[in-house]
């Protein structure tokens, strides 16, 4: 279940990206522009721009147009 609004960081946490990961490719074009709360300016992203954000992700194509590659998420090889 996916919260109205989430913030940058927990955008980034969806993703499985880091905070500053997430901002590079933010700054790039590459996700969708959050919305901005009118009280305290704070950036966001609502339902309909936390789908965008991961359908990005998942497909590797941009919000921009560009595509991307992402290294998959696997278990740590454990130790014999």
């Amino acid at each position: 279940m996916q919260k109205q609004r989430v913030t940058v960081t927990e955008m980034a946490e969806m993703c499985e990206l880091s905070r500053a990961r997430f901002y590079q490719l933010l700054a790039k074009g590459f996700f969708p522009t959050p919305q901005h709360d009118d009280h305290s300016n704070r950036p966001y992203y609502d339902i309909d721009t936390q789908q965008k954000c991961l359908r990005c992700k998942d497909s590797g194509l941009g919000a921009d147009g560009s595509a991307r590659l992402f290294y998959s998420i696997t278990k740590p090889r454990q130790r014999r």
